[in-house]
């Protein structure tokens, strides 16, 4: 009874996972690449459903520069945008969304997004933080990386490295893989650190779930997020 009681707990909140989801797509011309970033709030390990949500914050840090996202689709559910960068250039993008209330929770919910991307081969200093309120610092390359690999994360809040928290893993399930295996839950060591190692390709999704303080009678949870693109392994790979 029990194990069944806790089956039935566990499938719910694998239900109930949500992420802002940012996903960018790269044109390059010449010493020039045109980047087009979608975001949505969704539950990645079902598919969906997107949910209405108001970005907050949209903006670019690269080698060559940084700026503004300025959307040019901004619907209830997605947000389209779009900048250009010279190249090469290691970028990363950020987008955090407006707090909103969920009910079910009885709590405000605000994510900040990252997800990196090297232009023309530019590793850059990847593994320095931006010190943003929620941030997940890479401790192993967050691109270029293949199905099997393991990824070490580490994760601060409020600038200080976050020990014991929940971070979830989200895959964004397009291939139709049964939910209980698109999704898993991580606790960060004494230090903030967590592993995790990559079954499929496609983009997994960090979200480490914080504490942002109150506002009014309902706590804030202040999540860092983390997106990154894992390849197919390469034929003829064992």
């Amino acid at each position: 009874m029990l194990r069944g009681l806790f089956l039935l707990v566990a499938l719910f909140e694998v239900c109930y996972a949500h992420m802002l989801v940012v996903q960018p797509k790269v044109k390059e011309k010449g010493m020039q690449a045109e980047i087009t970033v979608r975001a949505k709030f969704t539950h990645p390990s079902s598919a969906g459903p997107d949910m209405k949500f108001t970005v907050k914050e949209g903006f670019w840090v690269c080698t060559a520069g940084k700026g503004k996202i300025f959307w040019e689709k901004d619907t209830p559910t997605e947000k389209v945008g779009r900048f250009k960068v010279s190249v090469p250039s290691l970028c990363r993008i950020v987008v955090s969304n407006k707090e909103y209330f969920e009910p079910s929770e009885r709590r405000y919910i605000k994510q900040i997004a990252k997800v990196y991307i090297p232009l023309k081969g530019l590793e850059g200093r990847w593994e320095r933080p931006l010190h943003l309120k929620a941030e997940i610092v890479p401790l192993s390359r967050p691109f270029w990386i293949v199905e099997g690999e393991t990824f070490v994360g580490r994760v601060y809040i409020n600038g200080k490295p976050a020990r014991g928290v929940k971070v979830e893993v989200e895959y964004l399930n397009e291939k139709g893989i049964p939910e209980e295996l698109a999704s898993q839950t991580l606790i960060t060591n004494k230090d903030g650190y967590f592993f995790f190692s990559f079954p499929y390709a496609g983009w997994w999704g960090f979200s480490a779930i914080g504490f942002g303080g109150r506002k009014g009678r309902y706590p804030i949870e202040l999540d860092a997020v983390l997106w990154v693109k894992v390849l197919p392994k390469p034929k003829g790979g064992k």
